[in-house]
């Protein structure tokens, strides 16, 4: 089987093989007619439309250019191309290519005349002039020969060069004449011209002779074949005057012309156009149609003879039968049988039916598979075949069949029972019943016909009534096909199928039309379940039949109707694909009436479409105006997550606005994640909008405000300021309301309040952080972004109020994050913008307080990482050249103090900036009254610089403290005493310094002079004096003795002590003989003993120091003495302490009542624990000492403190001896 299309192209057939008409036949015996007749000759081939008349000319061709050829030609002309042009012209145009001529006069000199010049010189006249030219050239060269000779001869010169000379001359002057002669042969030339003007043909004769011209090219040897094709397709008028201009050509020898044509067509002109000049003829009436014409002008006709019923429906048959495509999945002859009728009898309209049922069938599958047409249209090919047909032949009825698609079985019924018929059938309506009827009846057409304007009307209705009883046969023959009529002629089965009732049906579609929603509600409450799904899809079918206001209202009841349907996600998507474009254009189908049911399909479809849909509500005002709208549209988020703009203008437009309470308590209603998720994706846009409105309502606030007049002048309002235009919404309660909101929240709802913090922060206005702040005291962990957005807007607030802030908020990982790590930066920094400036009111409390945070928010980070942190915040070094930079350098020095101690800041660096403040202020240029404000921060920097140097060493400390001391030396501001102070401070700081500088020492007479000039006593410069000296022992308590003997402070005993440490052994026992030795008068204050570090001394020359100065001393208080001072060097060891008490203690309790007491009053100091082997010595003196008067009771507390055995009780009547 050969593969062809599905469509059947209209067109003659190119070969015999392909004829199913049988015309190879008839165009045998028209080839056998044009070989055995003369010329001229003319064939009439009479055939309906689409007979195949045009089939066979090509046919014909194909015979004689195969056959043929070399006795006859054949050309083709179309009447119809050419029936409104110049015809004659076009028609020798057209036959002269059709055999290859391409002589102009048959092609574009037929629509113009021609004008040909000739022009002949006789020869004898030409031979004359050219002898008169020559003569008169020979002529001037010898008149110039002669005169230059005689001019020669006259001046004696040679002749030869004057005549060259001359000759060069003459030929120009030759050309004078030579042009002369030129113009006059020119105008001789003219008598010789002769022109030829060949004007076009006008008349019959000269198109006759014209085309006879033509013709000779191929008569005598062979006979030319015309065929004249599509002259029924031209105009009444136009086939009489083509008819009649060809008949022109028709006596030209050598020519055969074939005019193929409907002869009822040609007929119908001729009578309705031609004048005869037989008159009408009753007796004979032939003589009077125009056959009778058709006869005068063709010698020869051919019918086309008509095929039977049977021969068309099997011609269908097999022209589709070995098809490819839709024809092998249908039962192709029953298609053919349904969709061809009777009374068909042309090719061209058979071919015409099969490719109206080819485009239905595609159209149908398409509409299918794009889910509208719910049916199989294979398995209904048959009866769309029907439908068809109905369409194309009977195209009224089609038309009316819209009405009720049933008319078929309605007519026939009528036709068969008559008023019977409607007796079981109730729900037709009397519209349909009368079509129906008057069909039945032969009294409606089946299609419209085209009848000329002076056509009788009893005839049109005899052509109208022939149609109908066609239908009618049409009807019965096809009558036993089935089908889903109305869903094949609408091809949509949505609505077409519904089972509703049908008065429902209209009521519900009237009452969508008009756009009465009650009534639509009305309708629907009659439905049960399954009667509203079948209203629904009735309703989503009808909007596309509806049309200008009825678009809109059935859109509206569709929206209605959906509240009350159940819905599934492919019915909610097919509705959409109704609705949707007309809600995206049309503003008035959503309000709130529709908006529960467009809610419904765009939730259920959750589709792009049903997102549009959600778009297009959440767009209307009155969502925005409505708290209930607006959270309506919030709580199907799940439609709306990509418009984020459109989320937060809905939001911000029911915040921004004075029931902000009533739609946060209707906010609630929507689940926690929901909320969080919108608030999340829009917090950006909402952020803005409530800027915008804190912006505006500012903005108002300054232009309402009016300006201060002058002092005594009275104010009078002026233009601008009447028309500053009524208040905007005040944000402020908007954010009240939301702080309650947020409080009012539960502990389960944290995500819900981080979010709405996460919205505020963005604000960066002081009522939103305001909000924030009581907001933060319901959270608990706050972990990035969040806490970095946190850490941002905390910088707009008091120092003193950071803590509150960065409570909630997460350190661990904290600073991983780049925006977090920023925001600590920027705290950090922002800390010493405001440490210094003059304006901040922040005290250095508050300060303390911010380091401290910082710190915190660090506490995730090692301390390497903590003080690289802060060291990169930190500020430049600063110096000081008067009061008011001193106290802020001091401030300075407080501050990085504090940093120091939280461990945001390496000591190294710490030096460098202490470094580069001293250097710098002891250059600077200091006023006399500043003097000692900068002295003192310089000092106190000194000493930070000191602190943050321990541990260091090397040349790299040497080296800066060798910078200080020269910039001190240099200083043009300090005085001697200051001078002295820092230089003692420098040398302090580092021994290998104050050892390569000794220059710079202090002797002991500069010290006490020194000393002896100031007061109170420079105890700081004394003890770094101590730190640094290297003078001996004697030089230095020389100084000190004085000192030390005038209750000094704490700081000066500090130092000696630190001195006495660092002396060696023998060195420390010879300052402590200094002390205590037995020439020594003075008492020293424990303090002074207890520096003196006694215990460190060896245990022998203690005791030996000890009781040395115990048998030098003769009074009770000096004795006392030695047990401060024992007391003073404890603890000691068992051994020094045992001999102690032997040398020291027991001696005193025996000797005397003053000494006795003193000693049991030091002995729990220096004694406890009682070391073994002095036990019974002590507790016998203790005992003995007991018995002076008034010591019994100190002595038993003794005994008993030191746990020793008691005192003995006294026998009764015993005797003291």
């Amino acid at each position: 089987m050969s593969e062809q299309p599905e469509l059947i192209r209209d067109a003659e057939i190119q070969d015999p093989t392909q004829d199913r008409l049988g015309h190879v036949e008839l165009t045998a015996g028209l080839l056998t007619l044009i070989a055995q007749t003369g010329t001229p000759a003319n064939i009439a081939l009479f055939g309906s439309w689409g007979s195949g008349k045009s089939g066979i000319g090509r046919l014909l061709r194909a015979e004689i250019e195969n056959g043929y050829s070399k006795k006859m030609r054949f050309a083709r002309f179309d009447a119809f191309k050419y029936a409104q042009n110049p015809l004659r012209r076009n028609f020798i145009s057209v036959i002269a290519s059709e055999i290859g001529s391409n002589d102009r006069a048959y092609g574009p000199d037929l629509y113009r005349s021609t004008t040909s010049s000739n022009v002949t010189f006789p020869a004898l006249q030409l031979l004359r002039l050219v002898g008169v030219l020559i003569a008169v050239v020979l002529a001037i060269l010898l008149a110039v020969s002669l005169i230059v000779a005689f001019w020669a001869w006259l001046s004696n010169e040679p002749v030869w060069p004057q005549l060259v000379r001359a000759a060069s001359l003459a030929v120009p002057s030759s050309l004078v004449p030579a042009g002369v002669i030129t113009a006059i042969v020119g105008l001789a030339s003219k008598a010789f011209t002769s022109t030829h003007t060949s004007e076009r043909a006008e008349s019959d004769e000269e198109f006759e002779a014209l085309f006879s011209a033509l013709v000779g090219e191929v008569w005598p040897k062979r006979k030319l074949v015309i065929f004249v094709d599509e002259l029924d397709r031209c105009t009444p008028s136009d086939v009489v005057e083509t008819l009649d201009t060809i008949r022109t050509f028709f006596g030209v020898p050598g020519c055969v012309f074939i005019v193929a044509a409907d002869q009822q067509v040609l007929e119908q002109a001729m009578t309705g156009k031609l004048r005869q000049a037989t008159p009408l003829d009753d007796i004979n009436p032939y003589y009077s149609a125009g056959s009778s014409y058709l006869d005068k002008v063709f010698q020869y006709q051919i019918a086309v003879p008509p095929l039977q019923t049977k021969s068309i429906t099997r011609y269908a048959a097999e022209l589709i039968e070995e098809r490819e495509g839709l024809w092998q999945r249908v039962n192709a002859r029953a298609v053919a049988s349904i969709l061809v009728p009777a009374h068909v009898r042309s090719p061209r309209r058979v071919k015409h039916l099969l490719n109206s049922f080819v485009l239905a069938f595609r159209l149908a599958e398409a509409r299918a598979a794009a889910g509208q047409l719910d049916l199989d249209v294979a398995a209904n090919a048959e009866a769309l075949a029907r439908v068809v047909c109905l369409q194309v032949e009977f195209p009224l009825f089609a038309r009316d069949m819209v009405a009720d698609p049933d008319l078929p079985s309605h007519v026939l019924g009528v036709r068969s029972k008559k008023e019977e018929y409607w007796t079981d059938r109730p729900g037709v309506s009397e519209l349909v019943r009368k079509i129906a009827t008057s069909y039945a009846m032969n009294e409606r057409a089946a299609a419209a016909v085209v009848a000329a304007e002076d056509d009788q009307s009893d005839e049109v209705e005899q052509v109208e009534k022939s149609h109908t009883d066609q239908l009618l046969g049409y009807l019965e023959r096809t009558n036993n096909v089935q089908g889903p009529y109305r869903d094949l002629l609408f091809l949509e089965s949505s609505g077409a199928r519904t089972t509703l009732p049908t008065a429902s049906a209209m009521e519900l579609e009237t009452a969508a039309q008009n756009g009465s929603l009650m009534a639509v509600r009305r309708v629907l409450a009659t439905f049960n379940e399954d009667q509203k799904v079948q209203g629904l899809d009735f309703l989503a079918a009808g909007i596309r039949d509806a049309v200008g206001v009825e678009v809109p209202n059935f859109a509206r009841a569709i929206l209605a109707s959906a509240e009350f349907t159940e819905l599934t996600p492919d019915r909610a998507e097919a509705v959409l694909l109704e609705v949707e474009p007309i809600l995206v254009r049309d503003d008035a189908v959503i309000d709130a009436e529709t908006t529960t049911g467009a809610w419904r399909l765009a939730a259920t479809a959750a589709s792009e479409r049903g997102r549009m849909v959600a778009k297009r509500i959440v767009e209307q005002d009155f969502v925005h105006a409505s708290d209930e709208q607006a959270v309506s549209a919030l709580k199907h988020y799940a439609l709306l997550d990509e418009e984020s703009q459109l989320v937060a203008s809905l939001i911000s437009d029911r915040i921004l606005d004075g029931n902000v309470r009533m739609f946060l308590d209707q906010f609630l209603e929507i689940e926690e994640a929901q909320r969080v998720m919108m608030l999340r994706t829009t917090e950006e846009d909402l952020a803005q909008a409530i800027v915008a409105a804190i912006q505006a309502h500012s903005s108002w606030r300054k232009a309402s405000e009016p300006p201060a007049p002058p002092a005594g002048a009275r104010r009078s309002p002026t233009v601008e300021e009447t028309e500053i235009g009524p208040e905007p919404f005040d944000p402020a309660a908007s954010l009240e309301a939301l702080s309650a909101f947020g409080q009012k929240l539960d502990d389960s709802e944290t995500a819900m309040r981080e979010q709405l913090v996460s919205v505020l922060v963005r604000i960066d206005e002081q009522e939103a952080r305001n909000t924030v702040e009581i907001l933060l005291d319901g959270l608990k962990a706050i972990q990035n972004p969040l806490a970095a957005r946190v850490l941002e807007a905390m910088q707009r607030r008091q120092t003193s109020e950071w803590s509150r802030w960065t409570r909630p908020v997460v350190v661990e990982g904290l600073t991983a994050d780049p925006a977090a790590k920023r925001a600590v930066t920027d705290a950090a920094r922002l800390l010493w913008t405001r440490l210094f400036r003059v304006d901040s009111a922040d005290t250095f409390e508050e300060y303390e307080r911010g380091v401290s945070v910082v710190a915190h928010l660090l506490d995730d980070l090692s301390d390497a990482d903590r003080r690289a942190f802060g060291a990169a915040a930190l500020p430049s070094a600063r110096t000081a050249n008067d009061a008011a930079s001193a106290s802020d350098l001091r401030k300075l020095l407080a501050a990085l103090r504090l940093y120091s101690s939280a461990g945001l800041a390496a000591a190294g660096h710490l030096r460098k900036l202490h470094l580069s403040a001293i250097l710098g202020s002891l250059e600077e240029d200091v006023a006399a009254v500043d003097i000692q404000e900068v002295d003192d921060a310089v000092r106190e920097a000194l000493d930070d610089f000191a602190r943050y140097s321990e541990g260091v060493a090397g040349e790299g400390l040497t080296e800066d403290l060798g910078r200080i001391s020269e910039a001190v030396k240099d200083s043009t501001w300090l005085d001697s005493d200051s001078g002295i102070d820092l230089i003692a401070q420098i040398l302090a700081l580092s021994p290998e310094f104050a050892i390569a500088h000794p220059v710079l020492h202090l002797g002991a007479e500069e010290v006490s002079s020194i000393i002896a000039e100031r007061t109170p006593v420079p105890s700081q410069l004394l003890q770094r004096w101590l730190g640094y000296t290297l003078l001996d022992a004697s030089a230095v308590l020389g100084v000190l003795k004085p000192v030390l003997s005038q209750n000094p402070p704490a700081l000066i005993i500090a130092a000696f002590s630190a001195w006495v440490q660092k002396q060696p052994s023998t060195g420390r026992l010879a300052i402590s003989e200094q002390f205590l030795g037995a020439t020594e008068e003075r008492r020293w204050e424990d303090s002074v003993l207890h520096a003196l570090r006694l215990s460190d001394l060896e245990s022998q020359d203690l005791i030996g120091l000890l009781e040395q100065r115990y048998e030098a001393e003769t009074t009770n208080e000096g004795r006392t003495y030695l047990l401060r001072v024992w007391a003073s060097a404890s603890p000691l060891g068992d051994a020094t302490r045992r001999t102690l008490i032997e040398g020291l203690l027991v001696p005193m309790l025996r000797l005397n009542q003053g000494a006795a007491d003193n000693a049991l009053s030091w002995a729990g100091r220096v004694a406890k624990p009682v070391p073994s082997g002095s036990k019974q010595a002590l507790r016998g003196a203790v005992i003995q000492a007991s018995e002076r008067s008034g010591l019994t009771g100190k002595a038993d507390r003794l005994l008993s403190e030191l746990g020793l055995a008691p005192r003995p009780k006294p026998r009764l009547f015993s005797h003291r001896k």
